[in-house]
């Protein structure tokens, strides 16, 4: 009878590097789905495996063989029965996949017929061997099955009487298995051992592109993350065509073996690794790949060599695998009494260096300081969107100050606008062909009136300021529809008609196509109108109300001001929110009994961006708030691209474009050069040198660095700005508008404007031109791709997503 109470499980993995993609070529369409299936499997169960470590030892590296591990557990679940075998099963993700004993056999049987390769150049090779104790009754058809599907060497042995010299065949068997990298697995063997299950992977090859030792350069990598445990290593560098993808919380870097499809793939946590670490997953891993844009980078990555050898016994236990330790049933493998697993150890080497194929081109680069220009936004700023086929600004504001509460939960880019003429709002839109000059008039009318405006608002403000002067243009434009004598001529004045050369029936005409225009876009959503809501007691003029629903398409409802004000108020309330997707919920509380007709614009858009910040590149760093010292000063989320965009500069401030998907609208952002120069900035910019400077602007490649911002701007009465423009008639009481009403004398008593502003990373992943008739002004400079701090990195064949190898490095 056998009392031995130990099964060791050696799992050796091998030389060099981490994941699987598409590792098996099968011949049938069922056979490369489960090759699907047992990637995905092994590559969960390793990247949970990897967090197990990591949480036992957060400050070492660490390297593992998905493969090696999974290989070693098929062998076993063949041999597991009963409840051993459903925890298996379950454990290692068989279950859930719906991979039955056979189908698990027959996949690693494909794999290993089909996978295994070897050259001068490279070699990935996986060998199997079982040791049995003579006395241990192996059943045949196990040993058939593992000889047959793993190909394993099973041998007899006597464990009592020839400890040292199975000891000495089992190191020895390792150590030609990995080419001599793993040349001594086991110190010591006991002498109760009656099973010993091995499985070495050796994997060594060329990069398809060499690294150059000549470019090496000592460099500091930071240790842990920290500073203070900064070491200065040997780095490689290249400049090279490589993939590299943005998503999740990494950026990634992808470099090519000497054979298709096996890749390294290094991962550099953005937010921390222990973050990256928790969230990988085999789908997100899949994502990265698929992601991969190829793309002239400048390489940087140091040269290491891990040695990893680990007990796996209790992160494999906190995993589900249990009863393999505990009360096993292995009767299909044994057909004596069954005996738990004591011991499963997985020792795991990589080497990573310089050395490439010959075959290659070898690329000589030198590092270089970056010609690219930084624009970082990190002081106040003048923003505006603006339609670049016509310079028409849809949305004007500044930013004085950043809150941190300002900076969450934001969604894409989101503009809302309203305005009340005793309620007043406005919206803008986009031309055609046959009415372009006439749209190009109102555009220039629009603009002076939006910078005029703006002046006067941020005059001796120190607040944020967003509105939207096509909002308010619209709706002064209703209003100048019934106006006559001194205060037509005045609005005439204020919104630019005289200046721009827009007779009367232009402007009708222009504001009715760009209502038009803008009903439908496949690559944002743009909405705007209008309403008129009148007392019952007053008649509007056939004239006036052909003209608002001909020429600004609005809604004309009559009302009791005087009986149902609170109904009216709730009324113009529920139309405000609905037309601007909930984002102006409330703009009324009350409305004066003696109100008798209130003008409404509202405008929504939602845009993304043509070219998207990453989140993962969004970080905490310092906006300097306007005339404010360290105390007043903030740590905001600041978000951060590098790509070509329309860029330009003056003696005082820089310019940047940033386009929206569709490349019809954009936004415009104005940066002061000095910290506290946004006041002179104002003062002095005009829409015309807004632009001139704009068709200046030519395509250059930016590093971006721009907050995180939202801003609800309320102006509950702009009666006196706009009297200050000029346009005090329309608020007195000899004020005419006569073309209005026909029983009536009106005059404005109130002009309300309200306007929310939500700026984030959002925004499609297509890449478009950003600006058209326009020559780049600077050569592209390759990008930099610096892994100087702890990193996870993998290699994966790209076409069954199935990891070789995975790890991470914390420590140089």
């Amino acid at each position: 009878m056998l009392i031995m109470r130990t099964i060791i499980c050696r799992v050796i993995l091998a030389m060099t590097i981490v994941i699987l993609n598409n590792l098996i070529l099968v011949s049938t369409k069922t056979g490369r789905k489960n090759l699907h299936k047992l990637g995905a499997i092994s590559n969960d169960f390793a990247l949970k495996l990897l967090r197990e470590l990591k949480a036992k030892d957060e400050t070492g590296n660490i390297f593992i063989s998905p493969l090696s591990i999974s290989m070693t557990f098929g062998m076993l679940y063949y041999g597991a029965a009963g409840n051993t075998a459903e925890d298996l099963k379950d454990a290692l993700g068989y279950k859930k996949e719906g991979m039955t004993k056979e189908i698990v056999d027959l996949t690693f049987k494909r794999f290993l017929t089909n996978e295994l390769r070897k050259s001068a150049n490279f070699n990935l090779n996986a060998a199997n061997a079982i040791l049995v104790d003579n006395k241990l009754g192996l059943l045949p058809d196990f040993k058939k099955k593992v000889q047959e599907t793993y190909f394993a060497n099973v041998k007899s042995v006597d464990f009592q009487t020839n400890t040292s010299e199975i000891l000495k065949d089992i190191n020895s068997w390792v150590s030609k298995q990995t080419n001599g990298k793993i040349p001594k697995l086991l110190d010591s063997l006991d002498k109760k051992t009656v099973f010993i299950i091995l499985n070495a992977v050796y994997f060594k090859s060329l990069w398809k592109y060499p690294f150059d030792p000549k470019n090496n350069r000592w460099q500091i990598f930071l240790n842990n993350n920290k500073e203070f445990e900064a070491k200065s290593i040997q780095m490689m560098r290249m400049t090279k065509r490589f993939g590299i993808a943005n998503i999740s919380d990494c950026e990634a870097l992808e470099l090519p073996y000497i054979v298709d499809n096996v890749v390294m793939l290094i991962m550099m946590p953005k937010r921390g690794l222990k973050y990256l670490e928790q969230e990988l997953s085999h789908i997100s891993i899949v994502k990265i790949l698929k992601a991969m844009r190829y793309t002239r980078i400048n390489a940087v990555i140091p040269k290491f060599k891990i040695e990893f050898n680990r007990s796996l016994v209790p992160e494999l236990t906190r995993l589900g695998v249990r009863t393999v330790f505990e009360d096993v049933d292995f009767s299909g493998m044994i057909k004596n009494e069954s005996i738990p697993i004591n011991e499963f150890l997985h020792k795991a080497v990589i080497e990573v260096n310089e050395e490439g194929t010959e075959a290659a081109a070898a690329t000589a680069t030198k590092t270089t300081k970056s010609l690219i220009p930084s624009f970082i936004v990190n002081r106040p700023f003048v923003f505006a969107i603006i339609d670049k086929r016509i310079n028409f600004v849809f949305f004007l504001g500044r930013i004085l100050q950043v809150n941190s509460s300002m900076m969450e939960k934001l969604l894409r880019m989101n503009f809302f606008f309203i305005v009340l003429t005793i309620s007043v709002c406005y919206i803008l839109g986009f031309p055609t062909e046959d009415n372009t000059t006439a749209i190009q008039k109102l555009a220039k009318a629009n603009n002076e009136f939006s910078m005029n405006l703006h002046r006067i608002l941020a005059q001796n403000s120190l607040r944020n300021l967003f509105f939207s002067p096509t909002s308010l243009f619209f709706a002064l434009g209703m209003l100048y529809k019934g106006a006559g004598g001194e205060t037509a001529q005045e609005l005439q004045n204020l919104l630019g008609y005289n200046k721009a050369g827009l007779s009367d029936d232009e402007v009708a005409d222009s504001f009715e196509q760009l209502l038009i225009e803008y009903s439908s876009s496949k690559n944002y959503t743009l909405k705007t109108a209008n309403a008129l809501l009148v007392d019952h007691r007053v008649d509007l003029k056939p004239e006036f109300r052909q003209a608002m629903q001909d020429s600004f398409h609005a809604k004309i409802r009559e009302a009791d001001f005087d009986r149902e004000a609170n109904q009216v108020v709730q009324e113009i309330n529920a139309w405000i929110n609905d037309h601007t997707n909930g984002k102006i919920p409330k703009f009324l509380d009350h409305l004066d009994r003696n109100t008798v007709l209130t003008i409404l614009n509202a405008i929504y858009f939602k845009g993304l961006w043509s070219v998207p910040f990453e989140t993962r590149d969004t970080k905490r760093e310092k906006f300097y708030n306007y005339g404010g010292n360290d105390k007043s000063n903030r740590f905001v989320l600041m978000m951060h691209k590098s790509h070509r965009m329309l860029y330009t500069s003056s003696p005082d401030w820089e310019m940047v474009e940033l386009p929206y998907k569709g490349d019809r609208i954009s936004m415009v952002i104005v940066l002061p050069k000095e910290r506290d120069g946004l006041a002179a900035v104002e003062s002095n910019l005009t829409s015309d040198q807004i632009n001139d400077y704009r068709n200046k602007m030519r395509l250059s490649t930016v590093n971006l660095t721009l907050p995180k911002f939202k801003i609800d701007s309320i102006l509950n009465n702009l009666k006196q700005d706009l009297e200050l423009l000029g346009a005090g008639k329309m608020f007195q009481n000899d004020a005419d508008f006569s073309k209005m009403a026909e029983n009536a004398k009106v005059r404005v008593s109130q002009v309300m404007h309200e306007a929310v502003v939500e700026v984030n990373e959002e925004g499609t992943v297509a890449a478009a031109a950003s600006g058209v008739h326009l020559v780049p002004l600077s050569l592209s400079v390759p990008r930099d791709f610096i892994v100087d701090h702890p990193f996870f990195f993998a290699i994966v064949d790209k076409k069954t997503n199935l990891i070789l190898f995975s790890g991470r490095v914390i420590y140089l």
